[in-house]
């Protein structure tokens, strides 16, 4: 731990110096502060391997700096940590969504496609839940005249109706 603390210390000394001396030294200005909050998440993800959000935040920090081929293997790394804890809903479908955007974006268009068909069929999945979650908990405490689930059961039929009519 000591040796990993010491490593970060020097690392963030050096581009700091850098920053201040040689502004055009590729470490200098805008790039120390990316590295910073490059080291913090792969500081993070060290001590919690096992958080898809972790490396679903990456992925999204990489993606807007252009770093594609980075986003695109932390979305991947999100992905295969959800499948492992069977965690077939939003957050997966959200990961899928996100790694097509990545793939798009890296010109291979038919695996974007099946990403986004993925990533639909599990949206459709997370909402048939919902639904059914709704419509038990409406028969068995017979709570038909609240208007609030009233309306949350019509929500969730116009998503469903709009899935499945596409």
């Amino acid at each position: 731990m000591q040796k990993l603390k010491t490593g970060f210390l020097v690392y963030m000394l050096f581009f700091l110096f850098s920053c201040v001396t040689f502004p055009w030294f590729p470490g200098g200005g805008y790039w120390t502060i990316i590295h910073i909050i490059t080291i913090k998440d792969n500081l993070q993800i060290v001590f919690n391997p096992n958080d898809y959000l972790l490396y679903k935040n990456r992925g999204v920090l990489r993606r807007e700096w252009g770093y594609l081929s980075g986003a695109k293997s932390d979305f991947t790394e999100a992905i295969e940590i959800l499948r492992k804890k069977q965690q077939f809903n939003n957050s997966l479908a959200s990961a899928y969504d996100s790694r097509a955007s990545v793939l798009e974006h890296l010109g291979d268009q038919q695996v974007s496609l099946n990403n986004l068909d993925q990533a639909k069929k599990l949206y459709q999945l997370s909402i048939n839940d919902s639904y059914q979650a709704v419509t038990i908990f409406r028969s068995v405490g017979n709570i038909s005249a609240s208007n609030s689930v009233q309306f949350y059961v019509k929500y969730v039929e116009q998503k469903l109706s709009k899935i499945s009519n596409e």
